[in-house]
């Protein structure tokens, strides 16, 4: 299940699976946090029980051995 993915339509974890167990996807930035609650760059304030926090990455596709 988890591996790199070399674009974001190739995401093997459907949301439908995420809704299915009440879990909430936001993709943003996060400004800062008190508590349970973080801030979000737009400004909009989140609650959260439990949080992931995910950086990111950018692959690196290395060349075929020759």
């Amino acid at each position: 299940m988890f591996g790199a993915l070399e674009k974001v339509e190739d995401n093997i974890l459907p949301d439908a699976t995420l809704q299915k167990n009440n879990i909430g996807l936001i993709v943003d930035e996060v400004m800062g946090s008190d508590g349970n609650n973080i801030e979000l760059i737009s400004g909009e304030m989140v609650s959260f029980n439990k949080l992931v926090l995910t950086t990111g990455s950018q692959p690196l596709v290395l060349p075929p051995k020759v």
